[in-house]
């Protein structure tokens, strides 16, 4: 009986420990299956597999001084519920001059609400007043900058001034989360301060006064914030991040019908697996941007030919000598009075073709029209602008009585 009962016990030790062995398995395999899942997290994917990120940011911080300062903001979404394609919305910041930033101005405005308010607070239980400060934070450019909008009905096209997919303060954009589909919205009650002020005693009732300071947040204070955070990135091109910024948006479910705000309980968790899970695609370059085809639209200042420099080179057979065809982009600006300009070589212009200098010619077009759009009026060359050159042609171009008119400049 004895050996019998050892016999069983040890049969079940072994099933025991084969169960323990088999669970062991299951649950490793459970989390690689998992950890192959996240790799697809931070990615809104189409029915077909396509991907993107909610989020694409490109900076062209211009730190090295050849072109315009720009920042750009791609919102990816969903173009349905049936989650078949992408449509695509952005914003474009820029400075009008290579010597420019881009700049921001805040603005708020205070509105105050009275609300019943009950409060537990050394052993009484009172009812007094709470004092909502509403301010309301809005963000526009100022300064030598400016906003452009840019939407796209397939996520290519893009197009400016029109309505087919128009970036809004109240714009919704359709993302998944846990296999849910969402809208994601701007929130207009985010709360960035909190102050307690008022006297409590122990003995008598009391009034409390509790401030808050919400932001509103619209879309250029969205940029605005992600502007600022992008000041201390040093990533290269196409490097993806995860950024804290769900707590700027509201979430409304899709219910099979219609989209419902999610409640308070859910909001947290929702925030918190939008935070952790979510990709932005970030390029920060320390150039400027000079050419439409860097932009996320394919387009700066709303222009699909964009070229800053408008710097290239044809070859001139009679004349001997390579031409160099140079825009306003190849110049500083030196200011004169008001609005009014001189005009000088850049340093790295001339360094990139002072030893080429008896082998090219330059030919120089300024497009006046673009200049005046910028509050810049050009007055004419500083001394020796062009010292050690020789020119070719020095032009302008400027809508004269509705006509383009090109007109020859002096220069020293």
């Amino acid at each position: 009986m004895k050996k019998f009962l050892i016999i069983v016990l040890t049969l079940l030790c072994v099933v025991c420990v084969g169960i323990d062995i088999w669970a062991l398995v299951v649950y490793k395999a459970g989390e690689e299956k998992i950890v192959v899942n996240t790799q697809n997290l931070g990615f809104i994917e189409t029915t077909d597999g396509s991907k993107k990120t909610f989020l694409e940011i490109n900076y062209f911080n211009n730190k090295n001084a050849n072109g315009l300062e720009a920042f750009e903001i791609k919102y990816n979404e969903f173009a349905d519920e049936e989650l078949s394609s992408f449509i695509s919305v952005g914003s474009q910041y820029v400075a009008d001059t290579t010597a420019d930033k881009i700049q921001w101005d805040t603005m708020s405005s205070l509105a105050i609400q009275h609300k019943p308010h009950k409060k537990e607070g050394f052993g009484i239980f009172n009812a007094g007043l709470r004092y909502y400060d509403n301010a309301f934070f809005r963000t526009d450019l100022t300064g030598n900058s400016s906003y452009y909008e840019y939407q796209s009905a397939d996520d290519y096209a893009f197009s400016i001034g029109n309505d087919i997919n128009a970036l809004k303060d109240t714009t919704a954009f359709r993302i998944t989360l846990d296999d849910e589909i969402y809208e994601l919205r701007f929130r207009k009650d985010y709360i960035i301060d909190e102050l307690y002020l008022g006297t409590l005693k122990q003995t008598t009732p009391f009034t409390e006064d509790i401030h808050y300071c919400y932001q509103y947040i619209d879309h250029n204070l969205f940029a605005y914030l992600l502007f600022n955070s992008m000041q201390s990135v040093t990533v290269g091109s196409s490097s993806f991040e995860v950024l804290q910024v769900g707590d700027y948006f509201e979430y409304w479910k899709f219910d099979g019908k219609e989209y419902k705000k999610i409640s308070d309980d859910e909001v947290k968790n929702v925030t918190v697996e939008f935070n952790n899970n979510y990709l932005v695609k970030i390029n920060v370059s320390n150039d400027g941007i000079t050419l439409a085809s860097q932009s996320l639209f394919n387009q700066v200042q709303g222009n699909v030919d964009f070229n800053l420099n408008n710097e290239y080179v044809t070859e001139d057979y009679l004349y001997g000598k390579s031409i160099i065809n140079v825009g306003y982009g190849s110049f500083d600006f030196l200011p004169y009075v008001e609005n009014k300009y001189y005009l000088k070589l850049k340093d790295s212009f001339v360094n990139a073709y002072k030893d080429y200098s008896n082998s090219i010619v330059l030919d120089i077009c300024l497009d006046l029209d673009y200049l005046t759009s910028k509050n810049i009026e050009f007055v004419g060359f500083v001394d020796d602008c062009f010292n050690g050159f020789d020119i070719f042609e020095c032009t302008t171009t400027e809508t004269i009585s509705g006509v383009l008119t090109e007109l020859e400049v002096q220069y020293a």
